[in-house]
């Protein structure tokens, strides 16, 4: 704690978020601290503003807020979500997996989806799937478990395997 504390690194961990009050939070902290980015972890735990309309409804409202409140801060807000469980069927997971939102897709700049291969377990695939201002792509990134930090394990072109553009 004492080195995240020096870090500058800000956590919220308060149960029952909604995107206005990390709107809220993330206004204050822009202000006072010059926050640089914000990160949810994850998007479906937000809870809604309103609870009636269906819950697709509900993600595609918070996803909107939550690009809004990147304009208007002018900082990245980094959402993690889940995918539907239908993307196990599958090999690598695919845009279409994103769970319970399409808006989703349709508000990120970046969607980048994690494939932990179950035959590599020190290895993580992490696939460009959108990328609105530049390449998509896949690479591999290696996990150090006693250091807990990722590396890149092929040669990169452009920052993708050759053969994996889009």
């Amino acid at each position: 704690m004492a080195l995240i504390d020096r870090s500058g690194i800000w956590l919220d961990d308060a149960a029952g978020q909604t995107v206005l009050r990390i709107a809220a939070n993330a206004r204050y902290l822009s202000m006072r601290h010059g926050v640089r980015a914000i990160f949810v972890d994850y998007l479906q735990l937000i809870e809604p503003e309103n609870r009636r309309p269906p819950r697709h409804e509900q993600l595609a409202a918070m996803s909107r807020r939550l690009k809004c409140l990147a304009r208007e801060l002018r900082i990245p807000v980094v959402a993690a979500a889940q995918l539907n469980r239908q993307s196990e069927s599958h090999p690598k997971p695919r845009l279409s997996d994103l769970r319970e939102s399409g808006a989703l897709e349709a508000d990120a700049d970046v969607v980048l989806l994690l494939d932990a291969p179950q035959d590599r377990p020190d290895e993580l695939d992490v696939i460009i799937a959108k990328n609105r201002n530049g390449p998509r792509g896949e690479t591999t990134l290696r996990f150090d478990r006693p250091t807990f930090r990722f590396s890149t394990t092929t040669p990169a072109i452009n920052g993708f395997r050759k053969g994996h553009h889009g």
